[in-house]
């Protein structure tokens, strides 16, 4: 899905527990990630250049974030992205 301009919304299933390197990466018109409670990891740059993305929430289980998984991302999304790393890092 990297590169679509198309996602707004995305809801990804119960038993998804990885995120893949630049999975969504540059999906311009993505604001808003429903993320399933299965979700372990999240990889590389996987939401990187996602512009109008300020609505996600991370499942309690997620056990590692890549530093660069939300770069260039509103601040709001970033800055909980960060702080969600500092706290489980990059396993």
């Amino acid at each position: 899905f990297a590169y679509c301009r198309r996602i707004e919304k995305l809801e990804l299933g119960e038993g998804v527990e990885v995120i893949g390197n630049a999975a969504f990466y540059e999906t311009l018109s993505l604001t808003e990630v429903i993320l399933p409670s299965t979700l372990k990891r999240i990889q590389l740059q996987s939401f990187e250049r996602t512009q109008r993305l300020t609505n996600i929430t991370f499942p309690e289980g997620l056990g590692s974030i890549a530093y660069s998984s939300f770069l260039y991302t509103p601040e709001a999304t970033s800055k909980k992205a960060h702080e969600l790393y500092k706290q489980i890092g990059d396993n």
